[in-house]
């Protein structure tokens, strides 16, 4: 069904024993009537409770990286790793545009899309390829930083128009043929914006988690940093205090600018994210 953004809309679902997975397709049109798909959101499957009205909300920023579980919006598969090790090969296929929506996963047109993978400080390899990178590793045990940068083009959106990601943790060979995920993490934001994807000025409160990769034993997160930028270039440390879903942090931002925000976490275990998504969000 096509609609026009934004929109509001009321269904009903039969949820006797039944899940619900979605997908959300963004496409424009051009003078030819002719469509182009610019985004695409998934959603795990989730069982809806009767004789109430759940509110669903899609398209939401903020926009960035996710690990959620691969069923997303294809209940009836497998369930994959999206950051594996198979004996000696490290495939990484980490989905960089969900929406702001918990057990998302997205995808979206861009420009560019540059990964890089280091060991124990040297370099093992890089890739311009889209979607899915591939490399080689030696069997010992070391610690990797995977880099990934993303870009898609302005003229299709104002908003997450470039992510960087840099996760650090510790690997070794592991059994051929089998694929073992990797401890890797991603920073979710979920603030309360408008149909418009826009915050008030002044003041205002972020809901933040982190997402561990699904399929692994998530670790406790011992440290949490995020910062926000309003014009692109400087960043402010910001207050982060715990909830009882993760974390809010605290901004105090101008009207008329679009947030920027960079985090870095840290687990237990030494497993690290540094994540930079840039126009995170716009401001009225």
């Amino acid at each position: 069904m096509q609609m026009n953004l934004p929109f509001r809309r009321q269904e009903y679902y039969a949820v006797k024993g039944v899940r619900w997975s979605f997908e959300t397709e963004v496409w424009r049109q051009d003078a030819n009537g002719q469509g182009d798909t610019t985004s695409l959101v998934d959603s795990v499957p989730t069982a809806y409770p009767a004789g109430r009205t759940t509110p669903v909300r899609w398209q939401q920023a903020v926009f960035g990286p996710s690990l959620p579980d691969s069923r997303a919006g294809v209940p009836a598969s497998d369930p994959q790793s999206w950051v594996f090790r198979d004996g000696d090969s490290l495939t990484v296929a980490v989905p960089m545009y969900a929406d702001g929506g918990r057990d998302r996963l997205g995808l979206a047109v861009v420009d560019s899309e540059h990964t890089s993978l280091s060991r124990n400080g040297v370099a093992v390899g890089a890739s311009d390829a889209l979607g899915q990178q591939v490399f080689a590793l030696p069997a010992g045990q070391a610690q990797y930083v995977l880099t990934k940068t993303v870009r898609r083009p302005a003229e299709l959106y104002q908003l997450s128009t470039e992510i960087e990601s840099a996760w650090t943790f510790r690997s070794e060979r592991t059994p051929d043929g089998k694929a073992t995920p990797q401890p890797l993490m991603t920073v979710r934001y979920e603030p309360a914006l408008d149909e418009r994807n826009q915050a008030p000025a002044g003041r205002f409160d972020v809901p933040v988690t982190v997402e561990h990769r699904y399929g692994v034993v998530p670790r406790a997160v011992v440290s949490l940093t995020i910062e926000a930028s309003y014009d692109g270039s400087t960043w402010h440390p910001l207050a982060v205090r715990r909830s009882d879903h993760g974390w809010v942090a605290e901004t105090d931002q101008p009207g008329g600018s679009l947030v920027s925000l960079r985090a870095h976490a840290v687990d237990s275990a030494g497993n690290a994210v540094e994540q930079t998504i840039h126009n995170a969000y716009s401001v009225r």
